[in-house]
C-alpha cells in the first residue's frame, strides 16, 4: 500500500515511506505458538474436536487481523511533513509539518544532553567506569 500521491500538495515529494518494524507483528507469532501449545493439549487430553476447531479459528482470526493491521500502516516522510496513516477500510492518520518535527527533535535533544544522566554518562566514559544513572 503506497501513500496516494493525490493527497500531496503541488510541490510536495515523497522522500521515504515504510511500514512499522517487523517486530510489530511479534504478537501474531506468539499467538501462533500459544495456539500450537493448546492444540497439543487438546490432542494429549483428548478434548472434543470443537475445542480444537475453536482454538484454530481464534488463532486464524487474531493472526490475520494483526497482519492486516500491520500491512495497512504506513509512515511517510515528504519534503514538507511527516505522516502516519493506518486503517484497512477507514483510514486514520496524523501528520506534523517537517519544520515542527525538527524543532521538537532539537528541543528534546537539548533537554536530554543537559540532564544529570548525560553528564554522568560522559564522566563515567572518561573515567572508564560503569555509569550510575539516576533517571534525571
Amino acid at each position: 500500500m503506497a501513500y496516494p500521491t493525490r493527497l500531496l500538495s503541488d510541490d510536495e515529494v515523497i522522500e521515504a515511506q515504510f511500514r512499522p518494524h517487523w517486530s510489530g507483528i511479534l504478537r501474531e507469532g506468539l499467538v501462533i505458538l500459544v495456539g500450537i501449545a493448546l492444540a497439543v493439549l487438546v490432542a494429549i487430553f483428548s478434548w472434543p474436536a470443537w475445542v480444537y476447531a475453536a482454538i484454530a479459528g481464534l488463532v486464524v482470526i487474531l493472526v490475520i487481523s494483526g497482519i492486516v493491521r500491520w500491512v495497512n500502516t504506513l509512515h511517510v516522510v515528504t519534503n514538507e511533513r511527516l505522516i502516519y496513516r493506518a486503517g484497512f477500510i477507514a483510514k486514520q492518520g496524523t501528520e506534523i509539518p517537517l519544520e515542527a518535527a525538527l524543532a521538537l527533535d532539537a528541543e528534546l535533544q537539548q533537554e536530554l544532553f543537559q540532564s544529570e544522566d548525560a553528564r554522568e554518562g560522559l564522566t563515567a566514559f572518561n573515567a572508564k567506569r560503569e555509569p550510575r544513572f539516576v533517571g534525571r
